[in-house]
This record gives structure tokens, C-alpha cells and sequence, in this order.
């Protein structure tokens, strides 16, 4: 058996630069690794089963099923794997954890066969199977840019803890397209937002504000209901500054010190929020 995490994700800076020919928005980002995290347990079996305690999880719509065939199609695997996914992570959340579960699948497959895909097979698979999904092959805080799939690693970001709080929202299956729908050229940025992002980070100005910037807040009140009513909460619980994640509508906080984290996330669970405290990582070379 074989065993890897699935960390989340955060987008410190997310813009949408325009429209592709190819029909896909054309986008800046520069995304964060956190040590939230799904667990991936990969088994050789006689035929491929999918196993996860979350009712809501559902093989048949997850990317993780598009990575296994995808993999096993490629490298012409026979036999099959059982597939343990262990959820930690919300869905449809707004912080990749589909994406990152694909992305590990990728990895667990190559090393619980011994396949030797080298990372530009992996990268290149990845690709095919989603946007984010390449990011995750390495994590870390890098800079994303076309559909997302082209990655370019940064200097790590400072560390910073992470207070997320999940809405009891709608989200639809589309929900990501959805959001995107809602862009339109009056939401088009620059890029000036994420290169000053990128500055502050190669020009080691640490003790600087993060200025977290995400183009999907000025469209999410109208695509999730009670937005507004969280983030007016999160604010009271104690956080200053409150961020979208991705196309959401997950919130987060980004704290320097533990104590001021763990306030706010008590409070906020006081407040009778869905609240998880956690924290900024770089997890290394994946295998």
C-alpha cells in the first residue's frame, strides 16, 4: 500500500486577464500550498474500487477517478488499485482539493508500480485532467498563469496561519464555471495586482501587508447566498482582512501570530461557523 497527502490550496493573487480564442479565460495567479490535507491510500487490487467515508463524494464526478484511467491508460497498467480517499478537505470549496487528490494519485500511481513516468509525463497528464492539477504535482507558493497550467515556482511566502471558514451556501456542480460566467470584460485586470504580489516575495519585503487580491469577490454575492452575512461574522470573530478562495465560497484570514489565529478561529466557532485553523507549507519534493 501506498499512502500520500493531498494538500489544499489558497489563491494569494487571482486575475482574469481575458478571453482565450480556445474559450477559457486567460489567468494570473500565484497559489499557496496549506497543510490542510486529504489522504490518498493506493493498493494494488484485482479490479479498481474506489473507497470514501464522505457522503458527498462521489467517484463517478471526481477527478480522481480521471486520474487513475487516465494513468493506467497511458502507461498501459493492467490489473487494477484500490483507491482510499480520505476527505479533510470541503468540496467545491474553492480550494483544489480535487485538483491536489489527482495530482497525488498521479504520484502514488508512479511510485506504488514503479512506473518511472518522468515529471514531464506526469505534468503533461496532469494537464489533461485539470487546470490546477499541475500546480499540485509540486506545491509551494508559485506563479500560474494561462488556464493555470503553467507553473512557475516562487520563493517561499512568509509563513502565515490560515483560518478558513466553510458557508453553508449554495454550490453547484458547475460552480467554477458558473463563477467564471459571471466575469466580464468591466472585471478584466492587468496583472499588476500578482506582479506586485511577486515583487514583495523575490524582494524578500516580509514584514509587508499581503495584499491579497481575487477578481471572483466581485461577482460572489451574486452566486452564493449569505456571503455577505459570513464575512460580516468572520470580521467580528476578529479577522481583518477577508479573502475568497478561489472561485470560493470558502473564506480565509491570514494571521502572522498563532494566538491572534486561535482567537478568531474560536470565536469563530463560538459564532456557530464551520472554522478550521491551519497554516502555510511548502511540502518539498513530492516523490
Amino acid at each position: 500500500m501506498y499512502s500520500i497527502t493531498a494538500p489544499a490550496k489558497i489563491n494569494l493573487a487571482l486575475e482574469v486577464l481575458g478571453k482565450r480564442p480556445d474559450g477559457y479565460h486567460e489567468i494570473l495567479s500565484i497559489i499557496q500550498t496549506i497543510k490542510l490535507a486529504d489522504k490518498i491510500e493506493l493498493e494494488p487490487a484485482g479490479k479498481t474500487v474506489y473507497t470514501c467515508l464522505h457522503p458527498e463524494w462521489d467517484s463517478h464526478k471526481s477527478l480522481v477517478r480521471r486520474a487513475v484511467e487516465l494513468c493506467m491508460q497511458q502507461v498501459g497498467l493492467n490489473g487494477g488499485v484500490h483507491v482510499r480517499v480520505e476527505k479533510n478537505i470541503p468540496l467545491s470549496a474553492g480550494l483544489g482539493g480535487e485538483s491536489s487528490a489527482a495530482a497525488a494519485v498521479l504520484l502514488g500511481l508512479n511510485e506504488l508500480f514503479g512506473l518511472d513516468v518522468p515529471p514531464g509525463g506526469l505534468y503533461s497528464m496532469a494537464q489533461q485532467i485539470g487546470s490546477d492539477v499541475p500546480f499540485f504535482l509540486t506545491g509551494g507558493t508559485a506563479l500560474v498563469s494561462g488556464r493555470g497550467e503553467k507553473v512557475s515556482p516562487l520563493p517561499s511566502l512568509p509563513h502565515r496561519w490560515v483560518v478558513i471558514v466553510v458557508p453553508r451556501t449554495n454550490v453547484q456542480d458547475s460552480k467554477t464555471a458558473t463563477m467564471f460566467g459571471r466575469i466580464t470584460p468591466v472585471n478584466y485586470t492587468t496583472g499588476m495586482a500578482t506582479d506586485a504580489f511577486v515583487a514583495n516575495l523575490t524582494l524578500g519585503r516580509k514584514n509587508e501587508q499581503l495584499k491579497v487580491f481575487n477578481v471572483f469577490e466581485e461577482v460572489a454575492f451574486d452566486v452564493f447566498e449569505g456571503l455577505a452575512g459570513y464575512i460580516e461574522q468572520f470580521k467580528k470573530a476578529g479577522a481583518a482582512h477577508v479573502h475568497l478562495a478561489g472561485a470560493g465560497p470558502v473564506l480565509f484570514s491570514l494571521e502572522k501570530e498563532q494566538s491572534i489565529a486561535r482567537g478568531i478561529h474560536h470565536r469563530a466557532l463560538s459564532h456557530g461557523m464551520q472554522a478550521v485553523l491551519t497554516e502555510t507549507f511548502d511540502p518539498g519534493p513530492r516523490p
